[in-house]
Protein backbone atom coordinates (compact mmCIF):
# COMPACT_ATOMS: atom_id res chain seq x y z
CA UNK A 1 0.00 0.00 0.00
CA UNK A 2 1.13 3.42 -1.12
CA UNK A 3 1.46 5.73 2.05
CA UNK A 4 -0.63 9.10 1.61
CA UNK A 5 1.92 11.28 4.07
CA UNK A 6 2.72 14.82 2.97
CA UNK A 7 5.07 17.23 4.33
CA UNK A 8 3.32 20.86 5.39
CA UNK A 9 4.76 22.42 2.16
CA UNK A 10 1.94 24.43 0.74
CA UNK A 11 -0.14 25.20 3.66
CA UNK A 12 -2.14 28.32 3.91
CA UNK A 13 -2.48 30.38 7.05
CA UNK A 14 -5.18 33.29 6.59
CA UNK A 15 -6.89 35.84 9.01
CA UNK A 16 -9.73 37.87 7.99
CA UNK A 17 -8.83 41.54 7.87
CA UNK A 18 -12.38 42.69 8.02
CA UNK A 19 -13.41 42.33 4.49
CA UNK A 20 -12.12 39.49 2.96
CA UNK A 21 -9.28 36.31 3.99
CA UNK A 22 -5.81 38.27 4.11
CA UNK A 23 -2.60 35.42 3.68
CA UNK A 24 0.00 35.89 6.41
CA UNK A 25 3.04 35.81 4.28
CA UNK A 26 6.25 33.45 5.11
CA UNK A 27 5.10 31.08 7.33
CA UNK A 28 7.58 28.30 8.46
CA UNK A 29 4.98 26.36 10.93
CA UNK A 30 1.50 26.02 11.12
CA UNK A 31 -0.23 23.91 14.79
CA UNK A 32 -3.66 23.76 14.07
CA UNK A 33 -6.16 22.94 16.82
CA UNK A 34 -5.95 20.46 19.38
CA UNK A 35 -9.12 19.15 20.12
CA UNK A 36 -10.08 18.17 23.46
CA UNK A 37 -13.03 17.30 25.55
CA UNK A 38 -13.58 17.64 29.71
CA UNK A 39 -14.29 14.64 31.71
CA UNK A 40 -16.99 15.26 34.60
CA UNK A 41 -16.85 13.35 37.52
CA UNK A 42 -20.40 11.53 38.05
CA UNK A 43 -19.37 9.33 40.50
CA UNK A 44 -21.84 8.59 43.09
CA UNK A 45 -22.97 6.23 46.31
CA UNK A 46 -23.98 3.80 45.03
CA UNK A 47 -21.63 3.65 41.59
CA UNK A 48 -20.93 -0.28 40.38
CA UNK A 49 -17.96 -1.54 42.65
CA UNK A 50 -16.75 1.42 43.49
CA UNK A 51 -15.76 2.60 39.93
CA UNK A 52 -15.31 6.19 39.75
CA UNK A 53 -17.82 6.88 36.49
CA UNK A 54 -17.50 9.97 33.94
CA UNK A 55 -19.98 11.87 31.80
CA UNK A 56 -18.64 13.87 28.37
CA UNK A 57 -17.98 17.88 29.22
CA UNK A 58 -17.36 20.23 27.55
CA UNK A 59 -15.50 20.63 24.30
CA UNK A 60 -12.46 22.91 24.01
CA UNK A 61 -10.44 23.95 20.42
CA UNK A 62 -7.90 25.00 22.05
CA UNK A 63 -5.08 27.28 20.80
CA UNK A 64 -3.86 27.52 17.25
CA UNK A 65 0.17 28.56 16.80
CA UNK A 66 1.87 29.96 13.97
CA UNK A 67 5.58 30.40 13.13
CA UNK A 68 6.68 32.64 10.39
CA UNK A 69 9.71 35.14 9.07
CA UNK A 70 9.29 38.23 10.87
CA UNK A 71 9.01 41.12 8.94
CA UNK A 72 8.60 44.56 10.52
CA UNK A 73 5.85 46.61 9.42
CA UNK A 74 4.90 44.01 6.43
CA UNK A 75 1.16 43.33 5.64
CA UNK A 76 1.11 40.12 7.93
CA UNK A 77 2.70 42.13 10.95
CA UNK A 78 0.68 44.96 10.38
CA UNK A 79 -2.67 42.86 10.52
CA UNK A 80 -1.52 40.87 13.03
CA UNK A 81 -1.12 44.21 15.08
CA UNK A 82 -4.32 45.57 14.31
CA UNK A 83 -6.04 42.18 15.74
CA UNK A 84 -4.18 42.12 18.53
CA UNK A 85 -5.38 46.01 19.02
CA UNK A 86 -8.99 45.16 18.45
CA UNK A 87 -9.09 42.86 21.09
CA UNK A 88 -12.14 41.28 19.46
CA UNK A 89 -12.25 37.27 18.01
CA UNK A 90 -11.28 37.51 14.45
CA UNK A 91 -11.78 34.38 11.87
CA UNK A 92 -8.81 32.13 11.10
CA UNK A 93 -8.50 29.98 8.06
CA UNK A 94 -5.95 27.24 7.55
CA UNK A 95 -5.14 25.38 3.98
CA UNK A 96 -4.23 22.03 4.58
CA UNK A 97 -1.59 20.69 1.59
CA UNK A 98 -2.81 17.80 -0.40
CA UNK A 99 -2.65 15.85 -3.46
CA UNK A 100 -6.22 15.69 -4.63
CA UNK A 101 -8.70 18.60 -5.06
CA UNK A 102 -10.30 20.05 -3.41
CA UNK A 103 -7.89 20.70 -0.63
CA UNK A 104 -9.09 20.42 2.81
CA UNK A 105 -9.25 23.94 4.94
CA UNK A 106 -10.83 24.77 8.58
CA UNK A 107 -12.05 28.21 9.51
CA UNK A 108 -12.48 29.04 13.25
CA UNK A 109 -13.39 32.07 15.41
CA UNK A 110 -10.30 33.05 17.95
CA UNK A 111 -9.00 35.47 19.93
CA UNK A 112 -4.93 36.51 19.38
CA UNK A 113 -3.51 36.33 22.66
CA UNK A 114 0.58 36.71 21.87
CA UNK A 115 2.53 37.66 18.97
CA UNK A 116 6.33 36.64 19.85
CA UNK A 117 8.80 38.62 17.45
CA UNK A 118 12.56 37.48 17.75
CA UNK A 119 15.67 39.28 16.61
CA UNK A 120 18.93 37.08 16.96
CA UNK A 121 21.92 39.00 15.86
CA UNK A 122 23.33 35.66 13.54
CA UNK A 123 20.12 34.17 12.19
CA UNK A 124 16.85 35.00 10.88
CA UNK A 125 13.97 37.47 12.70
CA UNK A 126 10.93 35.31 13.27
CA UNK A 127 7.89 35.39 15.28
CA UNK A 128 5.28 33.54 16.76
CA UNK A 129 1.60 34.19 16.54
CA UNK A 130 -0.97 32.39 19.30
CA UNK A 131 -4.34 32.37 18.93
CA UNK A 132 -7.29 30.65 21.34
CA UNK A 133 -10.35 29.65 19.77
CA UNK A 134 -13.77 30.40 20.70
CA UNK A 135 -16.69 28.06 19.49
CA UNK A 136 -16.81 25.22 17.05
CA UNK A 137 -13.60 24.74 14.24
CA UNK A 138 -15.18 23.86 10.62
CA UNK A 139 -13.92 21.47 8.89
CA UNK A 140 -14.50 21.37 4.41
Amino acid sequence: MTTEARIGHGGIFEMHNGAQFQVIGEVTNISPPKLARDAVEATHTESPEGWREFIAGLKDAGEVSVELNFVASGPSDDLIRAQFDTAVASQLRITMPSSSSPTESLTCNAILTGYEPSMPIDDRMTATVTFKITGKVTYS
